[in-house]
């Protein structure tokens, strides 16, 4: 079954899946070849572009800060983040890193959604936000849940929504 967690699932046949799949990693070669001549270090920065690029919500232009969840900055220290949200800092620092090796498109999907769902129902910018646009409030420490290597506590937002 192919889909998203969230939408219904649909089975296709074998034939059909190898040309998603065909498509797929059409789409992302064509993406990749694009942009600036980067020099030195080609493949390697590419493929960094490209798990960059993985970080974006097709549906919103939102980019999550990391395809990891709760991994703290030190082994068994407090900063231990949500990492699934968009954390506007950190998508700026990606933005900054597309833009250079000439993907502005990215850039623009992402302005578009923090313009859109992220300021204009409040008129604020809080620090992170879901990939729906989601306005989260408060941090809350989650006591209950163990990070990575059981590295205590986890932190996440609150939605307001």
């Amino acid at each position: 079954m192919l889909g998203y967690a969230d939408a219904p699932r649909r089975a296709v046949g074998v034939r059909r899946a190898d040309a998603l799949l065909r498509a797929t990693r059409t789409a992302w070669e064509t993406w990749s070849s694009r942009g600036d001549d980067i020099g030195t270090g080609r493949a390697h920065v590419r493929r960094s572009a490209l798990v960059l690029r993985g970080l974006m919500y097709d549906e919103s232009g939102a980019l999550v800060a990391a395809p990891t969840t709760s991994l703290p900055e030190t082994i068994g220290g407090e900063r231990n983040w949500d990492y699934r949200y968009t954390w506007h800092r950190d998508a700026a620092l990606t933005v900054l890193a597309l833009f250079r090796l000439g993907h502005a498109d990215e850039g623009v999907r992402y302005m578009r959604f923090l313009l859109h769902e992220c300021v204009s129902g409040s008129g604020r910018l809080r620090p992170m936000a879901g990939i729906r646009g989601e306005q989260e409030g408060a941090e809350v420490v989650l006591d209950h849940l163990e990070g990575y290597a059981g590295s205590r506590p986890c932190c996440a937002g609150t939605s307001t929504r």
